[in-house]
């Protein structure tokens, strides 16, 4: 048990680009839809950078319409997994065994960035580094081995599959799709086009292998 959770029977683990990006429309729509549907229905956790900015704003947004898309039963468990050293008012959230008042107020043009307010969890990964971002890859990579190897229960025996989603995203973005389909075992892949960027390329080039 985590956080008083069962441990997911699924992870999506949502990559993509870091810099702040629109979507059209429908793809916005069917991100909305197709993420809750996947992890409502399966018993997934989403895992993202948690930070306000970029693929994990529009992750933030699908949540924030899980009741109006008609989604009841029970709340959609996402994990932001971010790098304390890039959080913006992090020191409001150091105290033990007490609640603490997180305000998202963000400074404009500063190199913090606010937490995702609209996810459930979060894991602050803290590596020393301060204002740069990455401080979370190497945490959010070991967490994700250990659960694809993790038994979803004693009973089924069976590891906790894994699978990334990929939604723009830039170069870092195809070399951690590289790293997830060369992984042992490797990490399936789903590659939202006409997201932009990476997500592009790869739709067109897949589609040219075809």
């Amino acid at each position: 048990m985590v956080w008083g959770l069962e441990m997911p029977k699924l992870v999506i683990t949502v990559r993509g680009g870091t810099n702040n990006f629109d979507l059209l429309p429908r793809m916005g729509k069917m991100l909305q839809v197709g993420l809750l549907k996947a992890a409502k229905s399966t018993g997934a956790w989403i895992f993202s950078n948690g930070l306000n900015k970029g693929v994990t704003r529009h992750i933030g947004n699908a949540l924030a319409n899980e009741r109006w898309l008609g989604f009841k039963r029970g709340r959609c468990i996402s994990v932001g997994i971010a790098p304390w050293g890039l959080v913006e008012h992090r020191n409001d959230l150091i105290g033990r065994n007490r609640d603490r008042v997180y305000v998202p107020f963000e400074h404009p043009g500063g190199k913090f960035i606010l937490l995702n307010p609209r996810h459930s969890n979060f894991m602050l990964v803290d590596n020393g580094s301060v204002g740069k971002p990455g401080g979370d890859v190497y945490f959010r990579k070991r967490l994700e081995k250990h659960l694809s190897t993790y038994p979803m229960s004693p009973q089924r025996g069976c590891d906790t599959p894994i699978v990334s989603v990929i939604i723009e995203g830039g170069l870092y973005t195809l070399k951690t799709i590289a790293e997830y389909l060369t992984d042992e075992p490797p990490i399936p892949v789903v590659v939202l086009g006409h997201t932009g960027r990476t997500a592009d390329i790869l739709q067109y080039v897949l589609r040219k292998c075809d």
